[in-house]
């Protein structure tokens, strides 16, 4: 298989996989205005409506002939952290990862994938639908949900389920 072969296929999997998801679109090389309103490009941006939300999943891939190192793990969080609309964040690599990097993804929340690997049951996690035999199924997309209960003795109290 040619040099980004792999990756070029995991690439028309994940868009094959959300085309016919209602209300949901997929781009490439798409670019999203920072909260300085500096343009950043994103390799693949997957735009959903999940129970009434809009959640926008930032793809980046990698098809080095090593495996990813923790500072491009960085370089992909620290973008998304000037992207505010971004909800989850996935890395795509065609020859996997680097032990530090694993944990630099686990540490940002980044889920790692790689691209002979990857699965329509993958994709679909994304937007909490599940595949099984007998159809689908909606589930929670992420994984951790925060949510923030206002108290009489303290300003905000932090709650994870």
């Amino acid at each position: 298989m040619k040099k980004g072969g792999q990756l070029e296929l995991a690439i028309e999997l994940i868009q094959r996989t959300l085309i016919n998801t209602p209300d949901t679109k997929v781009y490439r090389n798409h670019k999203i205005p920072s909260k300085s309103g500096r343009k950043r490009e994103i390799d693949i941006l997957v735009v959903s409506q999940v129970n009434g939300f809009e959640i926008q999943i930032a793809i980046e891939c990698k098809d080095y002939t090593r495996k990813v190192s923790a500072e491009k793990i960085e370089a992909f969080n620290s973008k998304c952290e000037l992207l505010k609309s971004i909800n989850k964040k996935v890395f795509v690599s065609s020859n996997g990862y680097q032990p530090s990097a694993i944990d630099s993804a686990k540490e940002f929340g980044i889920e790692l994938l790689t691209a002979p690997k990857i699965n329509q049951q993958d994709i679909l996690k994304w937007l909490g639908i599940s595949v099984h035999s007998l159809g689908f199924e909606f589930v929670m997309p992420f994984q951790e949900l925060v949510l923030y209960l206002a108290s009489d003795d303290e300003d905000y109290i932090q709650k994870t389920t």
